[in-house]
């Protein structure tokens, strides 16, 4: 989110390129984002969490994480149109932060960890 923060048109033009097909930036994507994915699932098979979960569902947790964190950003400007509400400022960005945490911790915490 933090390096999304500093460059807020990035997400929009790598969704639009994902959905025009990939033929310019496939390359550059697969760079940058091919690395990220994989460090990502390396990350949630290292949470106790991962034990309950079908180990082929975790490249989709992990896409389902990606494309609420880009989303957000690439749907920033229409929503600010919208709703009046800048989602790229200081407070909005804090609290998207919080709950893709609150997200992310619900998804991968180990069955001992539910709340009453």
């Amino acid at each position: 989110m933090a390096l999304l923060a500093r460059r807020p048109n990035l997400p929009r033009l790598v969704l639009h390129e994902m959905l025009s097909g990939g033929q310019r930036l496939t390359p550059v994507l697969r760079g940058w984002i091919a690395p990220a994915f994989a460090r990502a699932h390396e990350m949630v098979e290292a949470t106790p969490g991962a034990r309950r979960r079908d180990r082929e569902q975790i490249p989709l947790l992990v896409l389902a994480v990606f494309h609420a964190v880009v989303g957000y950003f690439a749907i920033a400007p229409f929503y600010r149109e919208l709703n009046g509400l800048d989602l790229l400022a200081d407070s909005s960005l804090e609290r998207q932060k919080r709950l893709m945490r609150e997200i992310v911790t619900a998804l991968f915490r180990a069955d001992d960890a539910r709340e009453p």
